[in-house]
């Protein structure tokens, strides 16, 4: 890390720590070491809202799904900006105004920044996370959500075959579009791709990151008149578009949170992922002891993470957490500090920005309902 870099985590670091009114109680109260100072600088930096503004736009990506036919989304675009004002950003045809970001304002070009492509969970929409895209852009990093069309919150509960290889190829569709300059004038990617996922998404994230589907099983499933809705028309075609995957080798890193459908995928398969994953799960999701168990110990051979939190249900990870009659005890702004931190040093560590594995370790507590490992 250079002087300049240095100099601006530092400056972050004391802003994020002042506004919180917490660094005059810490540092008195710290033991004088410098492995307490470090993790209270990590913790810190992570946590705190980044050195750039958050600008948003709203845009139509359209490309050619994998049976060739034409599919739209709309789509939610978070970027690095150096403005500091304007008009606030509007999430989900203007039912939520962001209090932190501009609406189509001029992006930061002054650097180079990582993608993040989120996947929102079945009948979710684009923005719903809009707390974690807000975050890391702040931290320069662009930020695209697709509306997974055909299974937003506007559309029915049902789903069908086409849908689980849908969603990660929108994903991959929207990184084409900023890299081909349709999303954020003069963009100015890295190249590098953090797939991140709540709920169906996370196990679409899976997918996008080289965990191959496990064909005969579905194949066997279906085969035998199984109600699961992959199976909706699934035959010999499906079969060997979904042999083919969905992987996006421009992905670097994954993270899944409250993922389910463990079994189109097995353990072999998401074991064989050819890049870290951080898992995350809430105690009172039902997906946490449904699936939760499965993922971690897979991705555990893979070099992953995982982070389970207490009090935590399966939409803690977005916007409407603690709402939701899901079960949730944990204070929700709590948990969206855990959730943003976790991820940020994730995606931090693994694309080389900074070294985060005493926090992704749990050496280094992040908060008491949180445990890493």
């Amino acid at each position: 890390m250079g002087a300049a870099d240095g100099d601006r985590r530092l400056d972050d670091v004391v802003a994020g720590a002042l506004v919180n009114g917490v660094l005059p109680w810490l540092l008195a109260c710290a033991p004088d070491t410098g492995d307490t100072a470090e993790a209270l600088d990590d913790i810190s930096f992570l946590s705190a809202p980044g050195p750039y503004g958050v600008g948003h736009s709203q845009r139509e990506v359209t490309y050619d799904d994998v049976t060739g036919s034409a599919r739209t989304l709309r789509t939610s675009v978070w970027y690095p900006t150096h403005v500091d004002a304007g008009f606030a950003a509007t999430y989900w045809q203007g039912a939520f105004t962001s209090a932190v970001a501009f609406e189509d304002v001029e992006p930061a070009v002054d650097a180079e920044f990582p993608t993040v492509a989120f996947s929102h969970g079945s009948q979710g929409y684009a923005e719903a996370a809009s707390f974690l895209a807000e975050h890391l852009a702040s931290h320069g990093y662009y930020v695209l959500a697709p509306d997974h069309t055909g299974n937003t919150t506007l559309d029915g509960s049902s789903r069908d075959t086409a849908i689980y290889l849908q969603r990660p190829g929108d994903l991959t569709a929207v990184v084409d579009a900023l890299f081909s300059g349709q999303l954020v004038p003069e963009p100015r990617p890295t190249g590098d791709v953090v797939a991140v996922g709540h709920s169906f998404g996370g196990y679409g994230a899976y997918a996008l990151s080289g965990a191959a589907y496990d064909v005969p099983s579905i194949d066997a499933t279906c085969a035998a008149g199984g109600s699961e809705s992959i199976c909706t028309s699934w035959d010999g075609t499906w079969s060997a578009l979904f042999s083919a995957g969905a992987y996006d080798d421009r992905v670097a890193a994954v993270v899944a949170m409250a993922p389910g459908d463990f079994w189109l995928l097995g353990a072999d398969h998401v074991a064989a992922l050819p890049v870290p994953a951080l898992l995350m799960t809430g105690e009172h999701d039902p997906e946490r002891n449904a699936d939760g168990p499965a993922y971690a110990a897979a991705s555990a051979r893979a070099g992953g993470h995982w982070v389970d939190i207490a009090g935590g249900a399966h939409n803690t990870f977005i916007d409407v957490a603690g709402s939701m009659s899901d079960g949730q005890t944990l204070d929700a702004a709590v948990g969206h500090r855990i959730v943003r931190t976790y991820v940020l040093a994730h995606a931090e560590h693994q694309l080389g920005r900074g070294r985060y594995d005493r926090v992704l370790e749990g050496t280094d507590a992040v908060d008491p309902a949180a445990t890493a490992k």
